[in-house]
């Protein structure tokens, strides 16, 4: 288990294939790689967590999380505020700025300042590995990623190459841009450390429910 670093009160985590996870944790029903998101501000409400990729608090004690197999995972804790996030950003959450939308939404539910926001970019897949087709290039391309894109060689082959894209890098722009300073990049890459980590494209059709929890709690 990866344990996070956010200072006294808080408890950040993402989960290693293997790990069990021994508390309640409200996590999206399903994410859909949109940019819904969820707010709790009393645990005794219930939340409709359906179609939901990124889940907010401030409720002292409570589990909070996002999974993921390749995906972003992004975990934010304000500190003046006391305000948690757990965000789950795929490549079309990430062209949707979900990063963005979440940071606006602590600033306008509960006063949050980005000066004071800690994040953590979790587990997930790598430029190296993180292969794209020519359409989902000129996506990133035309939303001004044009620098996080890299075309690379396929191995085993006389030079033939295909473009990648650095997905986790994106998200840390897109966080430094909502005016977050403090941002930790985890350096494990999902796919090139499985069997570690759960990675839907070295799993495929075999990873069934297998997810990785990145999780956050007061």
């Amino acid at each position: 288990m990866l344990k996070y670093d956010f200072g006294d009160g808080v408890t950040g985590f993402s989960t290693e294939a293997g790990d069990l996870v021994k508390c309640d944790i409200i996590v999206p029903v399903q994410q859909v790689h949109g940019t819904k998101i969820a707010i709790i501000k009393d645990a005794a409400t219930p939340v409709d967590t359906y179609g939901v990729d990124a889940i907010i608090t401030n409720v002292n004690g409570l589990t909070i999380g996002v999974k993921t197999a390749d995906c972003v995972p992004i975990l934010a804790y304000d500190r003046v505020q006391r305000v948690v996030a757990a965000i789950h950003s795929g490549w079309k959450g990430t062209i949707a700025n979900i990063v963005t939308s979440v940071i606006e939404k602590m600033q306008a539910e509960f006063g949050c300042s980005p000066h004071d926001i800690k994040a953590v970019i979790g587990p997930c897949i790598h430029l190296e590995s993180f292969e794209v087709g020519d359409e989902v290039f000129q996506i990133f391309k035309e939303a001004g990623y044009i620098s996080f894109c890299k075309r690379m060689r396929i191995p085993n082959t006389t030079g033939d190459e295909r473009w990648h894209i650095d997905l986790p890098s994106v998200c840390r722009r897109q966080l430094a841009n909502s005016g977050v300073t403090d941002i930790t990049m985890r350096d494990e890459c999902t796919y090139e450390q499985y069997p570690r980590f759960f990675s839907a494209r070295r799993m495929k059709e075999k990873l069934e429910d297998n997810r990785i929890l990145n999780c956050i709690r007061l």
